[in-house]
């Protein structure tokens, strides 16, 4: 469990080679956590720009492994808005199959983040269940990301620089220190 955390750490750091290096460590010793370092894998990837690799990899992943968030990924990296919330529906899906209510509201945090850029009105429904899917959850993640779909989705009406102003001031008092 170490060494995952310690490849995402890294990962988040930007030390990339130390964080791939640890991810496949975990991928090699099997376990429970092997799924997420191959989506781990799969990300580096796609930060890398290796869409390819990445694509591939997503395949393999399966449903332990996130392969249609991950797919929503490439896809939204790659200016497909449309395509990635498709992925981000399935992966939603498929985390309510398995009674997964953190992943199912991180993807459908990120289909309303996606929408909000195609059409603000379906982004308002979809912001609506992504609110309703974080009640009682604190996957803080998701939940800025929910936020953020909701400035892009109002870009434009008079309130959302005052609003972004105060999501900006909200996340620099968090990542603050007590």
């Amino acid at each position: 469990m170490a060494l995952y955390y310690r490849a995402k750490a890294h990962r988040d750091i930007g030390h990339n080679e130390d964080s791939r290096h640890g991810y496949q460590q975990v991928v090699e010793g099997g376990g429970r956590l092997a799924p997420a370092a191959r989506r781990g894998l799969a990300q580096a990837s796609r930060l890398a720009g290796d869409f390819p690799t990445t694509l591939a990899a997503a395949q393999s992943l399966g449903w332990e492994g996130r392969h249609q968030r991950v797919l929503g990924d490439v896809r939204w990296a790659q200016g497909e808005p449309a395509r990635a919330a498709a992925a981000y529906l399935a992966g939603g899906l498929e985390a309510e199959q398995h009674a997964k209510s953190g992943e199912a509201a991180h993807n459908q945090a990120l289909r309303a983040l996606a929408l909000a850029f195609l059409d603000p009105r379906q982004a308002d429904d979809e912001l609506e269940l992504a609110h309703q899917l974080l009640t009682g959850l604190d996957p803080r993640a998701t939940t800025i990301k929910a936020a953020i779909a909701t400035l892009i989705r109002d870009a434009g009406t008079p309130t959302t620089d005052d609003r972004a102003r105060a999501l900006r001031t909200e996340l620099g008092s968090r990542a603050s220190p007590p």
